[in-house]
C-alpha cells in the first residue's frame, strides 16, 4: 500500500480534472472519514479513492477523446459520388468507446472496494450488475445499519436501468463481438452532402451515448461513496443531502454531515 501517513494531504488535487477533485476527493474529505474511521482503514479508505479518482480521469479522457474525434471525422470526412452512401468504420471512434466501456467498468470495480475500510465487505468488482453488491448488503450489514444499507440498495437500485445497459454493453465488446455501430455514413445528393456520426444499435450517436453514460458514471460514484460512508458512521452522526443543484457547479459538496438523536 501506498504510503499516506498524513491525511489532511491534498487529495483533491491528485488528478487535473476539477470536477473529478470536487465531486470525489473533496466531498470524501468534507464527510471527515478521519473522525469515525481508525488509522488503518483512514488510509485504506484514501488509496481506493486516489485510485478511483485516476480511473474516473481514464474515463473521462475516452470520453473526451470520443468527442473530438467525432467533430474532427465529420468535418473532414469527403462524401462520396452522388446516389452513393458510404459507411465509414476505420475512423477510430468505435475503438475510444470500447477503451471508454472498459474504464466505466473498471470504475465500478474500483468504487466497490470502498465498502471494505467504510463496512467490512470485501468485494472482488461491481458483480452481476450491481446484484453482489445488493446481496452483500443485505446479508452482512448489521441490524443497526440496515436503513443505512437500504439507502445504498435504493441507490444501485435507480441507477440499474443505465448500469446494465453500460456494462451488458462493455461485456458484448469484451467477450462476444464487436461495438454495434453504423459507422460514419456519408452520402451526397444533387442538393447537399449529409455525413452522420456512428450510431449503436438502438439509434443514439455514439459520441451522446458515452457523454450521457460519463456524466451517469461520475454522480453514481459521488452518491455511492458518501452513501458508504454513511455506514461508518457513529449512530449520532449521518450523511444529509445539502445540495440539490444539477451539479453543473462544484463549488458546493452534495453531502454534508448531519446529526441525529441529539438532546433536547
Amino acid at each position: 500500500m501506498s504510503d499516506i501517513s498524513a491525511y489532511q494531504f491534498g487529495l483533491q488535487h491528485l488528478v487535473k480534472d476539477p470536477e473529478i477533485s470536487d465531486r470525489i476527493g473533496g466531498q470524501v474529505l468534507a464527510l471527515q472519514p478521519d473522525v469515525y474511521l481508525p488509522k488503518d482503514r483512514q488510509d485504506d479508505l484514501l488509496e481506493i479513492v486516489i485510485n478511483l479518482m485516476k480511473k474516473l480521469e481514464k474515463t473521462k479522457h475516452h470520453a473526451g477523446r470520443c468527442e473530438a474525434l467525432t467533430r474532427e471525422v465529420i468535418a473532414n470526412t469527403l462524401p462520396p459520388a452522388p446516389g452513393v452512401q458510404h459507411a465509414d468504420h476505420t475512423s477510430g471512434i468505435e475503438a475510444e468507446v470500447e477503451a471508454f466501456l472498459f474504464q466505466c467498468k473498471a470504475t465500478l470495480d474500483l468504487l466497490v472496494k470502498v465498502l471494505r475500510p467504510v463496512a467490512r465487505l470485501n468485494l472482488a468488482t461491481f458483480g452481476e450488475k450491481g446484484d453482489l453488491v445488493i446481496k452483500s448488503l443485505l446479508r452482512n450489514i448489521p441490524k443497526d445499519r440496515v436503513d443505512r444499507a437500504a439507502a445504498l440498495v435504493g441507490l444501485i437500485e435507480h441507477d440499474r436501468p443505465w448500469l446494465t445497459k453500460m456494462i451488458a454493453l462493455r461485456d458484448t465488446v469484451g467477450h462476444f463481438s464487436g461495438l454495434p455501430s453504423t459507422g460514419v455514413r456519408s452520402q451526397q445528393s444533387s442538393e447537399s452532402s449529409v455525413v452522420i456520426e456512428p450510431r449503436g444499435k438502438d439509434g443514439v450517436p455514439l459520441s451522446t451515448m458515452v457523454a450521457t453514460l460519463y456524466s451517469n458514471l461520475l454522480g453514481f460514484a459521488e452518491d455511492f461513496l458518501a452513501l458508504a460512508l454513511n455506514l461508518a458512521m457513529p449512530p449520532m452522526l449521518c450523511v444529509m443531502l445539502v445540495d440539490e443543484n444539477d451539479r453543473r457547479g462544484t463549488s458546493k459538496h452534495r453531502y454534508g454531515i448531519g446529526a441525529l438523536n441529539l438532546p433536547t
